[in-house]
């Protein structure tokens, strides 16, 4: 099923988000791990959120994304991936019907 491969790709982002290192690298490595990510791989209800998150993480521009963000805006994002990892979680764990 398509939406595992989109809580896979947020699973492996969370784990980058934690590991050791600047915020920078570290939202720089979860963000190369969910452009890949398509909306049919992500549950409809969390599809918009999704695509926000890809916005902000600049798509295939990351790098010069990055470089123009500052601390606060890259904390946001690590935030709002964090929460969008917690929901395609909940979601896996019950899913619709």
């Amino acid at each position: 099923m398509a939406i595992n491969y989109g809580f896979e790709k947020y699973s492996n982002a969370f784990r980058a988000l934690q590991a050791k290192g600047g915020w920078q690298s570290r939202l720089q490595k979860a963000l190369t791990l969910i452009v890949p990510v398509s909306p049919k791989d992500i549950p409809p209800a969390l599809q918009e959120r999704h695509a926000a998150i890809k916005a902000a993480g600049g798509e295939g521009q990351i790098q010069a994304t990055m470089s123009q963000m500052n601390e606060t805006e890259g904390l946001r994002l690590i935030d709002q991936i964090e929460a969008m990892y917690s929901d395609l979680k909940a979601a896996a764990k019950h899913p619709p019907q």
